[in-house]
C-alpha cells in the first residue's frame, strides 16, 4: 500500500487536533450546562431525601411516614409530578409510596438500574424515563437502629434533558461543520507550507549531471524548520559535484597517461615496421615499444587497484600479521633494486607490532612508499624505513630518503590522484601519480593516516600511522630480515 502524502498527513494532523480540541471544549461545555441544568433539581431532591431520612428515625408507622413524605414532596417549591418510594432493605413491600406499585405511570420506580443501591448512608442521582417522560431520581440507603431503608424520589426532568439533547445535537453540527471547514482551510495552507520542499524537489529534479553544483538551494526563502533540509541538500549536491569534477579529472588525467604510451608504442612499431630499416634499429624499436606497453600495463593494474581500494568501505577478509616482518621483506626486495644504481635500503630497528587488516593491501602500501622513495631520492642514496609503537595503540611508520626536493606548498598534493611533481617532470622520471594515491586509500581504509614533511636538501620523510597491538614477550629489536648500513 503506497503511503499517505506529507501533505494528506499534514491535513489529517490538523484535523485530528481541531476534533481533540472541539471535543475537550464541547464535553467540558456539555458538562457544565448540565449541571446548571439539573442542579437545582439535584438540590432539590437532596433536601427531600434528608427529610424522608429523618421521618425514618423517629417514627415507625408506615402511615405517619406515608404522610411525611407525600407532604414533602407535595410541597410547592418543588412544583408538581414528584414521586416517592420507601421500602426495607431485604423486603419486597414498600413501607410508602406516591403510587401503587401497579399504576404504569410510576414503573420506573420499581424498574430501578441498579437493584443492590448504594452503600449504607450513601445516595445516588440517576436518570430515569417512563415512556417518553424523562425524571431525574435521587436513591438514599439511610441507616437507623431498625435496620436500613431504601428512599427513593424521582422529580420529572423532560424539559431539562430535551434542552440539554437540543444542546448535544447543536455541539455535534456545530464541531462537525468546524473541522469540515478546518480540513478546507488547512489544505491550501498546508500546500503553501509545504511550496519550498516542492520547489526544492523541482530544482533537484532539474540537475543535470553536467553541473550540479549550479544550483544555490539556499537562496531558497524557506520557513527556519525547513532550513536544514534545503541545507542538507545543497551540501548532497556540492558533494556529487565534487565527486564528479574527480572523476572527469581522474578519466582525463587517465586518458593521458594512456595516450602517451600508446602514441610512442604506436611510433616505434611504425618505425621498426618501415622498409630498408636496419635490425639494430627494428630490435631498438620493438624494445622501446615493449617499455612503452609495459608501462601502460603498470598504469593500467594500478588504476584496476585504485578502484578496488575506492569500492571498499572496510577491509575484506581482516587477518592479523606482523607488520615489522613484512616491512623488513619490502627492505630485502627493494634494497636489491637499489643497489643496482648504487644505494641501499636500510631498517632502524622495527617495534615487534602486529596489524589487523589485509597484508596484500598493506604490503602494497609500503611497496608505492619506498617505490616512491627509490625514484625520487638521488641516485646512490639511502632509504630508511623505520616502525615504532606508541603507548595509544597505534605505531608509525616512516620511510625517509635523502632527497629534500619536494616543495613545502606542495606536500599536501603529493597524495593526489596523478598529481607529480616539477622536478620529476622535468628530470623525466617514469611514474603515473598514483601510487601515494593508492597509498592513501590504503591507510584509510585501515583506519590510519599518511603525511609527508621534507627538509630541503637534506631529507624527504612519507609517515603512517595505524593501529596495532605489541606482540607479547618481544623488545625493540632489529629484524634479522632487514638489510643493515
Amino acid at each position: 500500500m503506497r503511503p499517505l502524502s506529507l501533505r494528506t498527513r499534514l491535513v489529517l494532523l490538523v484535523a485530528v487536533f481541531v476534533s481533540v480540541l472541539l471535543g475537550v471544549s464541547s464535553v467540558s461545555a456539555y458538562i457544565a450546562i448540565r449541571n446548571v441544568y439539573l442542579g437545582h433539581i439535584d438540590r432539590m431532591l437532596t433536601i427531600m431525601a434528608k427529610a424522608v431520612a429523618n421521618e425514618l428515625e423517629e417514627t415507625s408507622d408506615p402511615n405517619e411516614l406515608a404522610r411525611t413524605a407525600r407532604a414533602v414532596t407535595e410541597s410547592p417549591w418543588k412544583g408538581t409530578g414528584t414521586h416517592f418510594r420507601v421500602w426495607r432493605d431485604g423486603q419486597e413491600d414498600d413501607l410508602a409510596s406516591s403510587l401503587p406499585k401497579g399504576m404504569r405511570k410510576v414503573q420506573f420506580l420499581w424498574n430501578l438500574p441498579d437493584l443492590t443501591g448504594p452503600e449504607p448512608g450513601q445516595s445516588r442521582l440517576m436518570d430515569l424515563r417512563q415512556k417518553k417522560k424523562d425524571y431525574r431520581a435521587l436513591r438514599t440507603r439511610c441507616r437507623t437502629p431498625r435496620g436500613d431503608f431504601h428512599v427513593v424520589i424521582a422529580h420529572p426532568s423532560s424539559y431539562e434533558h430535551r434542552r440539554l439533547r437540543d444542546l448535544l445535537t447543536l455541539l455535534v453540527v456545530m464541531n462537525g461543520g468546524l473541522i469540515l471547514l478546518a480540513i478546507l482551510l488547512a489544505t491550501p495552507l498546508v500546500h503553501l507550507t509545504i511550496r519550498p520542499v516542492s520547489r526544492t524537489a523541482e530544482l533537484v529534479a532539474g540537475v543535470s549531471h553536467r553541473d550540479p553544483g549550479s544550483h544555490d538551494l539556499q537562496r531558497l526563502r524557506v520557513p527556519r524548520e525547513l532550513e536544514p533540509f534545503v541545507l542538507a541538500v545543497s551540501q548532497l549536491l556540492a558533494r556529487l559535484n565534487g565527486v564528479l569534477d574527480r572523476y572527469k579529472q581522474f578519466t582525463a588525467n587517465a586518458s593521458h597517461e594512456l595516450r602517451t604510451p600508446i602514441s610512442l608504442a604506436e611510433s616505434s612499431l611504425q618505425l621498426a615496421s618501415g622498409e630498408g630499416v636496419p635490425p639494430e634499429q627494428t630490435h631498438q624499436a620493438i624494445a622501446e615499444a615493449l617499455e612503452d606497453l609495459g608501462r601502460m600495463e603498470e598504469l593500467i593494474g594500478q588504476l584496476l587497484l585504485l578502484a578496488e581500494v575506492d569500492e571498499l568501505c572496510e577491509v575484506p577478509a581482516p587477518e592479523e600479521f606482523a607488520l615489522d616482518a613484512v616491512l623488513g621483506e619490502l627492505a630485502a626486495d627493494f634494497d636489491r633494486r637499489a643497489a643496482a644504481a648504487g644505494g641501499h635500503v636500510v631498517c632502524d630497528p622495527l617495534a615487534p607490532v602486529c596489524i589487523r587488516g589485509s597484508e596484500r593491501l598493506v604490503r602494497q602500501l609500503f611497496a608505492n612508499l619506498l617505490d616512491n622513495a627509490l625514484k625520487h631520492g638521488p641516485a646512490g642514496g639511502t632509504i630508511r624505513l623505520r616502525l615504532e609503537g606508541a603507548s595509544d595503540g597505534t605505531c608509525l611508520a616512516a620511510v625517509e630518503d635523502e632527497g629534500g626536493t619536494s616543495p613545502e606548498d606542495s606536500l599536501t598534493k603529493l597524495f593526489d590522484r596523478f598529481h607529480r611533481g616539477q622536478p620529476s617532470r622535468r628530470q623525466g622520471i617514469r611514474g603515473s601519480g598514483l601510487g601515494l594515491a593508492i597509498a592513501r586509500q590504503i591507510a584509510l581504509l585501515h583506519g590510519g593516516e599518511i603525511w609527508a614533511t621534507s627538509t630541503p636538501r637534506h631529507r624527504t620523510v612519507l609517515s603512517v600511522r595505524l593501529p596495532c597491538v605489541f606482540r607479547s614477550g618481544e623488545g625493540d629489536a632489529a629484524n634479522p630480515a632487514c638489510a643493515k648500513p
